[in-house]
């Protein structure tokens, strides 16, 4: 703002900040990547992604800031968001560059991982308590194996309730993990 750049800040429980005017130039937008680039609340593979509307193809697309090239600022019009679209909520769902099917999961999370849900899914995820040390998370995201292996990151400490998709591809990934460090090395054969 000191800069001269219309921001607006949401306050709640978790400030959200976004740019009223959308007419920049070349300088500004670089600018604008290298912040997020560089923002340390936001994972490097966050950082990678710009999401925008693909004319082309007519979906909403991700795309690379570190792929573009060629940069210029024209007059024509931008194409407009699809009706309803919320970039939060995107990138909420979203766990990488690669998706997955979109599917809606109850996560069974102890206490202690609230902020984490929080972070990853923003302040408006619904949640319910479950016990005095657990509570219930229910959100969208798109099932991928970057999902499921931030759910084993938890250690333990968080489990797929539903759907049962979610949970069969759960425990097909375990299974091949299991089934990878079950088989001898080849070199250790060797005598």
């Amino acid at each position: 703002m000191e800069f001269g750049v219309d921001i607006v800040k949401d306050r709640g429980v978790q400030n959200r900040y976004h740019v009223a005017s959308r007419h920049f130039e070349a300088p500004e937008v670089r600018l604008l990547i290298d912040a997020v680039q560089s923002a340390r609340f936001i994972t490097p593979a966050k950082s990678r992604g710009l999401v925008g509307f693909h004319d082309s193809k007519g979906i909403v697309a991700k795309f690379r800031v570190d792929r573009i090239e060629k940069l210029e600022v024209t007059e024509e019009e931008s194409a407009a968001e699809p009706e309803g679209f919320d970039v939060s909520e995107y990138f909420a769902r979203e766990f990488s560059m690669l998706g997955g099917k979109e599917c809606r999961v109850r996560l069974l999370c102890e206490n202690v991982l609230m902020n984490s849900i929080i972070d990853r899914f923003g302040g408006n995820v619904h949640t319910e308590i479950a016990d005095d040390s657990h509570f219930i998370a229910e959100t969208v995201v798109e099932l991928s194996s970057n999902f499921y292996g931030w759910v084993f990151a938890s250690g333990g400490k968080m489990s797929i309730l539903s759907p049962n998709e979610a949970i069969d591809g759960f425990k097909s990934m375990l299974e091949c993990y299991q089934t990878c460090f079950h088989v001898r090395p080849t070199w250790q054969n060797r005598e």
